[in-house]
């Protein structure tokens, strides 16, 4: 109901403050966007600046040793130290735990999603020790085709069968040596993960008992995230020095395990960064890309001739009041000029009618058909378990409908059959479907 109440408060806020206007700059502020009447007035009316409002609080200088706490002495954007985190790279990291499963003996590395569902810690007091700065998954398309043991080439299990594609790229292979596809991690803010570690959503069981509850209430809506709420999904790449100018983009150095036991030093460019947060009832959604990707330049993009160009009136066209080609005006001389606004997505269909569409050239690829970050996350979900199937492992942890490439409203008849209640939402985050533990858990990490 929170939620509702912004939008509601949201819209007196329309009538005396015209966010419509676009800015020509935004004020540095060191507290986290989200959850207020105010922002969520601002992702209604202005979603672009919006968009940059969160990337610029976001990809602040943490403070070390903290979670989500922006550097008060780096000013704003613009200040930086190399090698350093950003806010959203101290919060809660989700993925991790699905190389556990890939490659045995590898510990399960989520701070969320922990082995045989245990409940995880309290906010910010993980025990943050090893070699690296990262921990990154492969592609989920490929890792989530290995787990459930997709042979290349074939279509797989029904409720993965939009994610074969990728095995166009290269054949399916782990460990991953060549790591030239690029590699990912989710991580969400101090609200999320507070929802999901209260509600026993970090768990198989804890999931399924809320599909209970759905049932015996007879409604879809009894897992809910609060206003506040943020998730990312950052893309990486292994950027080679003879290539590529790493100060164009913000990097880390990461030491990487090799298949012979040995450890090599290796330096990993964010390309992609998606960001949701709760400030609507359908979540809000902004996608960032280096430009490099954008121009297919040493980057691991979609090689499909670009159909969905950026779309940010801040800094495109003639009259863009905050930048020129894409670089807002804020991040000038710095690393994070080299960031665009891909769009944002604050409705599965636009005025007239138009399927909307968002997507990521190294998140997604373009050649799969439709892409809609708001529609495919309408599709996380929950179901009852098979009594008869085999205990699941990450990911694909719990019964669920699966993502899919499509764009528009969603379907009420996915979630139910002849009327009957099958599947209820998990509030648009898939990470909760995907990578969540079972105690009935018999191999793993441990």
């Amino acid at each position: 109901m929170k939620t509702i109440g912004n939008c509601l408060s949201a819209i007196l806020l329309l009538l005396v403050f015209p966010f419509g206007l676009l800015a020509a700059s935004l004020p540095v502020s060191d507290k986290e966007p989200g959850g207020t009447a105010e922002d969520t007035a601002m992702a209604i009316q202005s979603p672009y600046d919006y968009a940059w409002k969160l990337f610029f609080f976001l990809n602040r200088q943490a403070v070390p040793g903290q979670a989500g706490v922006a550097d008060p002495s780096k000013l704003d954007i613009r200040s930086y130290d190399p090698d350093k985190p950003v806010v959203w790279e101290t919060w809660a990291l989700a993925t991790g735990g699905i190389p556990a499963f890939a490659r045995p003996g590898e510990p399960n590395l989520s701070e969320v999603y922990l082995d045989r569902g245990a409940m995880p810690a309290a906010w910010g007091t993980w025990e943050r020790k090893g070699l690296s700065a990262k921990y990154l998954e492969e592609k989920n398309l490929k890792a989530m085709l290995h787990v459930v043991n997709v042979p290349p080439g074939t279509q797989g299990p029904s409720n993965v069968k939009e994610f074969t594609l990728d095995f166009r790229v290269k054949p399916l292979m782990f460990p991953i040596d060549a790591r030239d596809t690029g590699e990912f991690e989710v991580r969400m803010n101090k609200s999320t993960y507070e929802t999901i570690r209260n509600q026993n959503l970090y768990s198989v069981e804890g999931l399924e008992a809320m599909w209970q509850k759905a049932q015996n209430m007879g409604r879809q809506d009894v897992i809910k995230f609060d206003p506040a709420s943020k998730e990312i999904k950052a893309a990486w790449i292994k950027l080679d020095g003879s290539k590529q100018d790493i100060n164009r983009f913000h990097w880390r150095k990461n030491v990487v395990r090799n298949a012979d036991g040995t450890t090599t030093e290796e330096i990993w460019g964010l390309v992609g960064l998606h960001i949701a947060t709760k400030d609507l009832p359908q979540w809000f959604w902004a996608d960032f890309e280096h430009v490099d990707c954008l121009k297919h330049i040493d980057c691991v993009a979609d090689p499909t001739p670009e159909t969905r160009p950026s779309v940010d009136p801040t800094t495109r066209g003639p009259n863009a009041p905050s930048g020129t080609d894409g670089v807002r005006r804020e991040t000038t001389n710095s690393k994070w000029a080299n960031y665009v606004l891909r769009g944002t997505q604050t409705s599965f269909i636009d005025v007239i009618g138009n399927k909307v569409e968002v997507s990521d050239t190294v998140i997604e690829q373009l050649s799969s058909g439709p892409s809609s970050c708001m529609t495919c996350h309408a599709r996380a979900s929950v179901g009852p378990s098979d009594p008869a199937a085999p205990v699941r492992h990450p990911p694909l942890a719990t019964n669920n409908l699966g993502p899919s490439f499509i764009s528009g409203d969603p379907d009420p008849n996915w979630f139910a059959t002849n009327g009957k209640m099958q599947f209820i939402q998990t509030d648009f985050l898939w990470s909760m479907s995907y990578r969540a533990h079972s105690s009935r858990e018999t191999t793993g990490s441990k």
